[in-house]
């Protein structure tokens, strides 16, 4: 074979057996130079990953030696596809609040895109239980909504709320992994790789049909396999555990017959009225069509009703068209009975083969069966490069392994691998702490993010540099910035409260804040949405305002001398209705200072000095407590003093906070 016509080797490997083919490109069509088909000696395969690495392995050997043996040709690279089955698919929805008149531009729509996909990862190794248990093998973007309007591109347009709804396609690595090991045993190296579903879609559904609503069910013999298109795009992937595997065993549950004598019954229905066949007691029997078919009738019922409601699920509602490939699709009446479950004409409900399969080989002889549709896809796939390979690039010294380079960047890779979240690629700016100060809005900015350092093959990059396989990429995450704190003393600098006796009362004075309305701590956080207003107690005249003294009909004395108005006051103060030698106390301001001052669920106590000299402790303050806190002493009390749990021991010292509740 002349070299130049490039050979493509393609490998189909399912449940039951392998078929591979040879081709090459011929005037925009697939020239197909061979194929083959074998069985698995002993079962190998389980759910579409491979169990038995040496038995695939072995499989694939004779195949690929029967092909360089009758083509004369050495056959060394190999496309082959990953079952739908093993696929695991992920919508998730992105809700965006955009500042005000912002326009919504592409590196924009990248990160959230990115972060779309963080989160179906995110999602799906939750389920799995497992970090990085998948590999990302693409994504699309479904739906987007801003202000409340469906948009197919939202790139230049401004608003306020965005949302982006997306799928996003992962595979198992064992189930990746497993499919390599096979190859490199069979010294085969993977040139292309692609997904089941999306093979069979290139051949029975190309991308110039995919604007309308069209359902592929891929019937093989373990599982069938679920895709859906529509508005230009496959939109979702699924999968049911039903296949012709258990029409099969019905037929050897009611015939009395061996697992393979079933498979070859059930596929004689297509063309035979009568079955002779010999059951596990060894009897010759001859079986009509119609009963062997009505043994098996449960079974078809439970496929068609379990694919139907996958479908019915996914997509909302019966689809346009529905194509069945696979062998099990030529089961007797499936079409039918496909159409009748989701109302649709039976005109719509067709079996791909032989008239999909013309649309891409020049030669069709022998390859007519829907059986053929996977293994041609793939063959397909590759030749117009649509299919990819695994390859790897280097995490901090980590390999790893990602479905397709093309157009990636550095921000894909990190995300895409599973093992680092968005948001430490860029980082965030901390939180605003907003609040209001004597009335005036007050903003404090959060710390900005520190940005992620990135070197790619040694060089300086960011997370915008293209990434190629075989590439090495040093990454040190980005730090977010902190939230914006304030304390009451640092958004009043002046803050500064004290103690000020009137008669047998006190009062605070000097400079202090309301929290939302009630008295604040220097040391008291300030919450977003919070209202501060200070207090300015300094003078005698503000003393007076505050406590409503009368100043103009009376006189007041401030530590035993006449108070005026714009006397300075401060910490322990006392202010009297009357002269001293009236009051006959002969109280002195020096005299006031030797009491102890602590603040009791809000309230100044002046506890006189005791009369053995003894220091206060916190059980002392029961005697000042509210009657009803103390009926509850029963049930335990509980006493904090300057914001810590405190035994009832503690010394006291002077302007101490105490809560006893």
């Amino acid at each position: 074979m002349d070299a130049a016509e490039h050979p493509v080797f393609a490998l189909d490997i399912g449940t039951r057996t392998v078929i591979g083919l040879v081709g090459c490109p011929a005037n925009g069509k697939l020239r197909l130079l061979g194929s083959e088909i074998l069985e698995h000696s002993k079962r190998a395969m389980i759910d579409g990953q491979v169990d038995d690495i040496a038995q695939v392995s072995a499989c694939v050997d004779r195949l690929k030696a029967s092909l360089e043996q009758k083509l004369n040709i050495k056959l060394s690279t190999v496309a082959i596809a990953a079952a739908g089955r093993a696929l695991r698919t992920r919508t998730v929805t992105l809700r965006r609040v955009l500042g005000a008149g912002e326009t919504i531009a592409a590196e924009m729509l990248r990160n959230l895109e990115m972060e779309a996909v963080s989160l179906a990862q995110a999602e799906l190794n939750k389920e799995s239980g497992q970090r990085a248990a998948f590999y990302c093998v693409g994504h699309t973007i479904i739906r987007q909504i801003l202000d409340g309007y469906e948009l197919s591109a939202a790139e230049g347009h401004k608003g306020t709320d965005y949302e982006m709804t997306m799928i996003a396609a992962f595979l198992p690595k064992i189930v990746v992994e497993g499919l390599y090991a096979a190859m490199d045993r069979s010294g085969l190296e993977v040139a292309s790789l692609t997904l089941e579903p999306i093979a069979a879609m290139n051949v029975v559904i190309p991308p110039e049909l995919r604007m309308l609503n069209l359902a592929l069910v891929d019937i093989g013999a373990g599982t069938a396999d679920i895709a859906v298109s529509r508005a230009g795009t496959v939109i979702a992937y699924d999968m049911v555990t039903i296949a012709g595997d258990e029409i099969t065993e019905a037929v050897m549950q009611e015939m009395l017959v061996d697992f393979a004598t079933a498979e070859i019954m059930k596929q004689s229905l297509a063309g035979q009225e009568e079955i002779a066949f010999v059951d596990i007691l060894g009897l010759e029997r001859v079986a009509p069509r119609a009963e062997i078919m009505a043994a098996a009738r449960p079974a078809v019922d439970t496929l068609v009703e379990t694919v139907a409601e996958k479908i019915l699920a996914i997509n909302g509602d019966a689809p346009t068209a529905l194509f069945l490939v696979g062998g099990g699709s030529q089961y007797p009446g499936l079409t039918d009975a496909f159409a009748q479950r989701l109302g649709m004409d039976e005109r719509r409900v067709a079996v791909g083969g032989a008239a999909h399969i013309r649309r891409i080989l020049t030669e069709t002889a022998g390859l007519e069966s829907p059986e053929y549709i996977t293994p041609l896809g793939i063959a397909w796939t590759a030749l117009g490069e649509a299919g990819h390979n695994f390859g790897f690039v280097s995490v901090n010294g980590k390999k790893i392994r990602q479905y397709s380079y093309e157009g990636l960047k550095v921000s894909d890779i990190l995300i895409l691998s599973g093992h680092y979240k968005y948001e430490q690629l860029a980082g965030h700016m901390g939180k605003p702490l907003r609040f209001r100060l004597d009335g005036r809005p007050v903003t404090i900015s959060g710390e900005l993010a520190r940005p992620a350092c990135i070197s790619l093959n040694g060089k300086t990059a960011s997370l915008d540099s293209p990434v190629h396989e075989g590439d090495e990429i040093v990454f040190t995450p980005a730090s977010s910035g902190a939230d914006a704190r304030r304390t009451v003393l640092e958004a009043v600098p002046s803050y500064d409260r004290f103690s000020v006796s009137y008669d047998d009362s006190e009062y605070y004075a000097g400079v202090w804040a309301l929290l939302n309305d009630q008295f604040a701590r220097e040391s008291d956080e300030i919450r977003d949405g919070d209202e501060i207003n200070t207090v300015s107690v300094l003078t005698f005249a503000d003393f007076a305002r505050l406590i409503h003294l009368d100043t103009e009909n009376e006189s007041y004395w401030l530590n035993g001398a006449p108070a005026a108005a714009f006397d300075r006051l401060r910490a322990g103060d006392a202010v009297t209705s009357s002269a001293p030698g009236e009051r006959g106390s002969g109280e002195t301001r020096a005299a006031a200072e030797k009491r102890l001052r602590v603040e009791l669920n809000g309230k100044l106590l002046r506890l006189e000095p005791k009369t053995d000299g003894e220091p206060y402790l916190l059980l002392d303050l029961f005697n000042y407590v509210e009657k009803d806190i103390l009926e509850r002493r029963a049930l335990g009390l509980r006493c904090r003093l300057n914001g810590r749990d405190e035994p009832f021991t503690t010394e006291l010292s002077e302007g101490d906070t105490v809560i006893i509740e």
